[in-house]
């Protein structure tokens, strides 16, 4: 009987829909270095709504306060993002405002966890982003 549960267990596992790992709302970006984060708001693109884009919404200094001043603010920082229903997402870019590169990025999407990787020929780089709505 326990067999019979954990192989039926196994055949349900890939019904769950797809929707539930949607990519959408702010999501805070790890710290930088000067101590600063970012709220970037993931929607569908506006050019191609069939994939998935994030905009900077906000920045915050390392005391938590706005900075109104942030020269970046409605800038896209990941574009072009292919969901494979899976909560993985490729094909797309990701802008470093570190950097002020552009890298070829995957995204991982789990409830309310976002990591966010990207390459640079050689070098690679990958962050997590905590869900803030």
């Amino acid at each position: 009987m326990n067999k019979f549960l954990s192989v039926f267990a196994v055949v349900l596992t890939p019904a769950i829909p797809a929707e539930a790992d949607e990519l959408s709302g702010t999501f805070r970006t790890e710290f930088d270095k000067s101590g600063g984060v970012l709220h970037v708001v993931f929607d569908q693109c506006s050019n191609d709504p069939g994939k998935t884009c994030g905009v900077i919404k906000a920045a915050y200094d390392m005391g938590d306060s706005p900075r109104q001043d942030y020269q970046h603010l409605n800038r896209q920082i990941v574009w072009n993002m292919e969901h494979d229903g899976r909560g993985k997402y490729t094909g797309g870019q990701l802008w470093s405002h570190e950097a002020d590169k552009v890298f070829q990025s995957e995204l991982l999407h789990r409830g309310d966890v976002l990591k966010v990787s990207g390459c640079v020929g050689p070098i690679c780089r990958s962050e997590v982003w905590v869900r803030l709505d």
